[in-house]
């Protein structure tokens, strides 16, 4: 989970995005990794978490994608029992300046 990477958004909260999108954001965001990576959560599970139907999710997250916030890095994660694998994201952080108080990386 990344809170520096939810309070980005939060600061700088893309106008592009409808709510239901917006929603979507901020659940991958929940997941990301400190720099962005690392984003792999099913339709089901996405559309779970921001109290959505499934075919809400499968309708608004290509428009995440088109506005190029999140990207899909051609990976797929495999869960630990088989089944169908998930697509890997990455929520391109250039589009969101650092919070004052966000810790530097190296």
């Amino acid at each position: 989970m990344s809170l520096n990477i939810i309070r980005r958004i939060m600061d700088n909260p893309p106008e592009c995005l409808d709510n239901s999108e917006w929603s979507l954001l901020l659940v991958m965001a929940n997941r990301a990794h400190d720099d962005g990576t690392g984003v792999w959560e099913s339709i089901p599970n996405l559309a779970k978490r921001c109290r959505m139907s499934r075919a809400t999710a499968r309708r608004d997250l290509p428009g995440l994608l088109k506005s190029g916030i999140v990207v899909d890095t051609g990976e797929k994660h495999q869960g630990k029992h088989g089944g169908i694998a998930t697509v890997v994201y990455r929520i391109d952080l250039s589009r969101f300046p650092k919070a004052q108080n966000e810790p530097q990386t190296s």
